[in-house]
Order: C-alpha cells, then sequence, then structure tokens
C-alpha cells in the first residue's frame, strides 16, 4: 500500500514538474521571440543611423566645399580691389588712408560670429586693428 501511495505521490510530482517545465518553455520561447524582435528593431535602427551618419559626412564636406571657395573668392577680391587701392593712392602721390575692404572684412567675420583673434588671425592684421575698426563702426 504504501509503494502505492509512493508512486501517486511520485506521479504526481513529475505531473507538476512536467508542467512547470511546459510552462517555462511557454516563457521561454516568448522571451525569444521578444529578444528578436528587438534585434530586428535594433539593426533597422543601426542602418538608419549608419546612413545619416553618412549623409551627414556628404553634408559637411560640401559645406566645407562651399565656405573654402567663398573664401577664397573673397581673399582673391579682396587682393583685387586692395591693389586698385594702392595703385590709385600712388598715382594720387599719397598713401591710402584707409583700407575699405580690410575694415569690410572685419564686420563681415564679426556678424558671422568670430572672435576678434580670430578675425585678427583670419585676415593677417592685428588685434587692436580689429578693435579699433569694430569701435569705429559702432560709432557710426
Amino acid at each position: 500500500m504504501r509503494q502505492v501511495a509512493d508512486s501517486n505521490h511520485t506521479a504526481s510530482l513529475v505531473d507538476m514538474l512536467q508542467q512547470e517545465n511546459t510552462e517555462l518553455r511557454r516563457r521561454l520561447a516568448e522571451v525569444e521571440s521578444k529578444y528578436a524582435h528587438l534585434q530586428g528593431i535594433h539593426k533597422a535602427r543601426e542602418e538608419q543611423y549608419q546612413q545619416l551618419k553618412a549623409e551627414k559626412m556628404e553634408v559637411e564636406q560640401l559645406l566645407r566645399e562651399k565656405t573654402q571657395f567663398i573664401i577664397e573668392d573673397q581673399k582673391e577680391r579682396n587682393a583685387a580691389e586692395y591693389a586698385e587701392a594702392i595703385r590709385r593712392a600712388q598715382f594720387a602721390k599719397r598713401g591710402p588712408k584707409t583700407n575699405v575692404n580690410l575694415h569690410k572684412d572685419i564686420i563681415y567675420y564679426r556678424n558671422q560670429g568670430m572672435s576678434i583673434r580670430q578675425i585678427a588671425k583670419e585676415l593677417k592684421c592685428s588685434t587692436s586693428t580689429v578693435q579699433r575698426v569694430l569701435r569705429d563702426s559702432s560709432d557710426n
């Protein structure tokens, strides 16, 4: 009788363990499904990120090229205008009193948000010149 009770008890324990095993397998399948879904989303986001990063790099390169072209063009025009001003001044038997193009460039760069030292370095003039031009232009 005791063997029958033990076998019934063992059978009920085995049934209970099988049910727990089945439940754990079901939960594991759900977790694996969610994990796979999240991995797919992560890959898609990573691909989008890489595409946006490549686009950003292209746009930055174009911007650098355009900016460099504009700066070079401005320098060429400034040099030509300055040379013309020097030629006229020599013709008039006096030197130029002010470099109008330099003053325009200083004001332009300041309006673009550059610091006084950056402007002086870019235009190869002293910081006091930049300060004086900015002070005089704000007085007008």
